[in-house]
Order: C-alpha cells, then sequence, then structure tokens
C-alpha cells in the first residue's frame, strides 16, 4: 500500500459541549497525537498486515519527530518522507462527551508534499495508490495520473470535503467518503459527472 498524504501532530481535546463561533470552552487537559489523514491510513495498513509505504513532509522540529513516531514503531516505510522549511501539520481537534468532533488544520509542511516524491518503480509495485485531501490537489491528481498509466489502482478519500477536479475523480478507481462528504457530493452542481 502507498499512501501519498497528510502527517500531522493532532492536539485531541475532550470538551463537555462543543463551542459555537465566539465561544471558548474550558478543558482540562488536551493530549498530542500523532495523526493526518494519510499517516493515519498508513498506520492502518501497516496494523492490518499489509507493507506500507508512508509519502509525505514533516517540518523540522519537535512535532515531525512526534508525527512520524508511530508509523516508525510500527514498521511503516518512510524512507519517501522529506523535511519542510515549514512547521508540521497541526490539528486542533475537540471532541464532545457523546464524540461529535470539531477540527481545524494547519497544513504547514503538507502544503510541500511533491508528487515526484515517488518513482514510478514505487507505483508500478504497489498493490494501490491511497490519496485524501490534507496535500495541494495538484499533487493528487499528477500522481493519479502516473497510477492510471501504471496500472495500479487509486483510492481517494474525500476529506476534507472541498472542491475536487474532474479530471483527478476520473483517475480514481475507489472513492471514499464519510456522511459530510457524500451529502457535499450530492449537493455539486457537478453531481451528474460524479455517478
Amino acid at each position: 500500500v502507498l499512501v501519498f498524504g497528510s502527517v500531522n501532530v493532532d492536539l485531541v481535546m475532550r470538551v463537555s459541549t462543543l463551542p459555537i463561533s465566539g465561544e471558548t470552552v474550558l478543558t482540562d487537559d488536551y493530549q498530542p497525537l500523532p495523526g493526518g489523514k494519510g499517516a493515519n491510513q498508513a498506520l492502518a495498513a501497516r496494523r492490518a498486515g499489509a507493507d506500507s509505504v508512508f509519502i509525505g513532509a514533516v517540518g523540522d522540529d519537535a512535532h515531525g519527530i512526534l508525527a512520524l513516531a508511530l508509523l516508525e514503531q510500527d514498521g511503516v516505510d518512510l524512507s519517501y518522507t522529506v523535511k519542510s522549511n515549514r512547521n508540521t501539520g497541526c490539528a486542533v481537534v475537540m471532541v464532545d462527551e457523546v464524540g461529535c468532533n470539531l477540527i481545524g488544520v494547519a497544513s504547514g509542511a503538507n502544503q510541500d508534499i511533491q508528487s515526484d516524491q515517488v518513482a514510478d518503480e514505487l507505483i508500478d509495485q504497489a498493490g494501490i495508490v491511497v490519496l485524501q485531501q490534507e496535500i495541494p490537489i495538484e499533487q493528487n491528481l499528477r500522481l493519479a495520473q502516473r497510477a492510471q498509466h501504471l496500472n495500479t489502482p487509486v483510492l481517494f478519500n474525500l476529506a476534507p470535503a472541498t472542491h475536487v477536479p474532474n479530471a483527478l475523480l476520473s483517475h480514481v478507481d475507489w472513492l471514499v467518503v464519510n456522511e459530510v462528504e457524500a451529502a457535499f457530493l450530492a449537493s455539486s452542481p457537478r453531481q451528474q459527472d460524479i455517478t
């Protein structure tokens, strides 16, 4: 499994209720955890028994070390992950008592990921290429085009739900969405083009 995507440090806070605009909520503590949709997908694939390669970008900072720690510990191949001059990506995650969440992400080094970090041989050897939206869309498009040319299937996680060009969707074999992302697609003026 070749995962091309984001890696962050998540600052997770448990709160009694999620704040509304302009409201401050207090909580006792927070927990810094490795995260990012791409890193989470690479880790899940590895823990499910697959050989997993993660391609991403982190800052040369303490968050970069934490962000990659679990991946390294579990044996995910990180040899194609690069250091950026930007800070490592960071997400602030608030989770309420019933499990609803509110998330804000500062992309940081994730903006520096480049599809040319991935050699054609690596794409060709992969059983699947996994992409998601927390990185520059043009880099996803370039990698999806190359994967299709090499007959390697592409799984695309439409998270977060933002505009996706039809050019990218035409190179995707499997599209993963949650309820919010499905509603976003259904309300898109291009929905006829997506089906």
